[in-house]
């Protein structure tokens, strides 16, 4: 009887709850590529809190980011996903560790020194750090005038995929457009197209089209 009082109990416990891919409310970065792009495109010019740790191998950077509060594992696919807006990442870098990156503008203190602490506890080498400057906080920002630039054109269908498309003004029109506008749908794409080139998010986050 204590054996099936025990079994019981499980099924409470609200840790057991399935964990879904839209329940994402983050970026991922699919690899050190991926990664290496959207800094560039988003943070390269602007102070962005980050805290990056290398560890030995893969699986110990994965074991290491679901530590964190915020991180979780998509139950049925094992993708990770975030329960804050934030951008992160867990894949191999180019010298094949395990590379962890917690990143982005709405990065608060809290999460950021958890991410430092919990990540060199498990053993890993800090390779980047920005502290934020002042604690921010959750809710999204309104947009600024700037977003509200890119103005609606169309919405289109091709095959399995659906698209929504802008126009903006700039470069820096679109990403901010876009960082406004998180896609949490797979095959669901926002792209904004200025003159200086087409830019898109999805639900792995914000690109650029070749």
């Amino acid at each position: 009887m204590i054996k099936l009082n025990k079994l019981f109990s499980k099924s409470k416990d609200p840790s057991s709850k399935a964990v879904r891919k839209s329940d994402n409310k983050g970026t991922c970065y699919r690899d050190e590529q991926h990664a290496q792009t959207i800094w560039t495109m988003n943070h390269m010019l602007s102070y962005t809190p980050v805290v990056i740790c290398r560890f030995d191998t893969l699986d110990a950077a994965r074991k290491a980011v679901l530590n964190l509060s915020y991180i979780h594992e998509v139950t049925d696919t094992k993708e990770l996903i975030t329960s804050e807006p934030l951008e992160f990442g867990c894949y191999r870098n180019a010298q094949g560790q395990g590379e962890v990156i917690i990143c982005g503008k709405a990065l608060t203190k809290k999460h950021w020194q958890e991410a430092k602490d919990t990540l060199t506890s498990a053993g890993g080498t800090v390779y980047k750090e920005q502290e934020p400057r002042e604690e921010t906080k959750k809710p999204a920002p309104k947009a600024s005038a700037k977003a509200n630039a890119c103005k609606f054109v169309r919405k289109e269908q091709n095959g399995m995929n659906t698209y929504e498309i802008y126009r903006g003004a700039s470069r820096a029109a679109a990403t901010e457009f876009l960082q406004a506008h998180p896609v949490n749908k797979p095959l669901y794409y926002i792209v904004v197209e200025t003159p200086e080139g087409n830019f898109g998010r999805d639900k792995d986050g914000i690109y650029q089209e070749p």
